[in-house]
């Protein structure tokens, strides 16, 4: 059966002293949380349309690439030259089938989380509470759930842009709600120790697990910062 969500209007205005003071507080802190949601879901669909945009400009320019080889004149140049020259344009004619099929996997596994997304937050959540119930207390589990969210948005964008370097993770959890890194990373440990991910291929899931994996990494870094 869902509960109902608190009136927040009766527990604060119904309230006083600290006690409508800390409520108040509280609905503040839920709904700037709820609005850092909207913004970065909004930001992702954003990124995804600009990342598909870039990736397309260089297939484009890789394809142009192989035609000027192609225009070289390999009866100009000597032996060596003739074939590095077959050699160049080989690769150049086989590089962007390739980058357009990792590009291809990797947005496939990008999507597939999205659209796990709210499970997969859900669950790894409750693995990493259970586990850590004094570092994540009730007060602070909503914002817990949030953050393993955005954790999940940055993976996303990874997978999109092909790479971690140009993501800062920063950018997602500036100030993460809990004090250490044990509950995230148990909870994106939860995710990748479990070994389900439905429909993808094997490479598909070999790109997820390993941002997944440095997301972890990550989060260690940013808390020793």
């Amino acid at each position: 059966m869902a509960q109902t969500p608190p009136d927040w209007n009766i527990i604060v205005m119904g309230s006083s002293g600290l006690l409508g003071v800390a409520a108040f507080i509280t609905k503040s802190i839920v709904d700037q949380k709820e609005e850092q949601v909207k913004f970065v879901s909004y930001r992702y669909e954003a990124l995804k349309e600009q990342i598909q945009q870039e990736r397309s400009k260089a297939n484009a320019m890789l394809t142009e690439i192989v035609e000027t080889l192609k225009d070289i004149d390999a009866g100009k140049l000597d032996a060596v030259g003739a074939a590095r020259l077959r050699e160049a344009v080989s690769i150049a004619e086989e590089f962007p089938s390739d980058l357009e099929k990792d590009t291809g996997d990797c947005q496939r596994a990008a999507d597939w989380l999205d659209t796990c997304k709210p499970d997969w937050v859900q669950e790894a959540c409750k693995k990493a509470t259970r586990k850590y119930p004094r570092l994540v207390p009730w007060n602070k589990r909503k914002a817990f759930r949030i953050d393993i969210a955005k954790y999940l948005d940055w993976v996303c964008i990874c997978l999109y842009r092909g790479g971690t370097r140009s993501v800062k993770l920063s950018d997602f959890v500036n100030v993460p709600t809990i004090s250490s890194p044990h509950p995230y990373i148990a909870a994106i440990t939860h995710l990748i120790d479990k070994n389900q991910w439905g429909e993808l291929t094997s490479q598909q899931r070999t790109y997820l697990q390993e941002v997944l994996t440095r997301l972890t990494e990550k989060i260690q870094e940013e808390f020793k910062n």
